[in-house]
């Protein structure tokens, strides 16, 4: 469920200004299999405070407050986050309210969505692929945290990776064809 919308230097895009959206609710966790030391355990539940018209509410008032009044072309905002708990484990329906605001806002500026699926899940499953927040980002961030895996303080190779068995992916799309994934390297 979406829970909420905030302001954030620190993910995906270095030295940008970012709404981090962030989706309650994560299947793995749920089932018994959390990440171990999960940073986000209080995102497991898919469970949220008020309706849903009301959460998207307060996001459509920030998004007024985060947009320069007098300019279409300028925006406060730079970029996209998306985190959860687990992003594509979310209502299809409910994703595309909340990216169909964002693009009311924001229309071109580019999507990171932070999933803890590996890269062989996701593309060997459609839903996963042609979900609103996969269809729509510009980076897909894969793999889930692991501890033992965790990535060194002040690393600079991989600065937006919890542990180093994730990667990063680009989403190249083009009008006829299905989208391509490039492999973007962090080391």
């Amino acid at each position: 469920m979406f829970l909420r919308g905030e302001i954030t230097l620190a993910d995906g895009f270095d030295g940008y200004i970012c709404i981090r959206l962030v989706f309650a609710g994560c299947r793995k966790a749920l089932s018994g299999t959390p990440c171990k030391n999960c940073h986000n355990p209080e995102l497991w539940p898919f469970e949220t405070e008020g309706t849903e018209e009301e959460r998207l509410s307060v996001l459509e008032a920030q998004l007024k407050d985060w947009t320069y009044p007098d300019s279409s072309s300028e925006t406060l905002v730079d970029a996209i986050t998306i985190v959860g708990g687990e992003p594509l484990d979310q209502d299809p329906a409910e994703s595309e309210r909340v990216l169909k605001l964002i693009r009311e806002y924001y229309p071109e500026i580019p999507i990171f969505l932070y999933t803890g699926f590996d890269e062989e899940k996701f593309f060997r499953n459609k839903d996963y692929r042609e979900h609103p927040l996969a269809r729509d980002a510009k980076y897909i961030k894969f793999g889930p945290y692991v501890e033992e895996m965790r990535t060194p303080e002040g690393f600079e190779g991989r600065p937006f990776l919890g542990s180093i068995n994730q990667n990063i992916y680009e989403v190249i799309r083009v009008k006829s064809a299905p989208p391509a994934y490039r492999k973007l390297s962090v080391e």
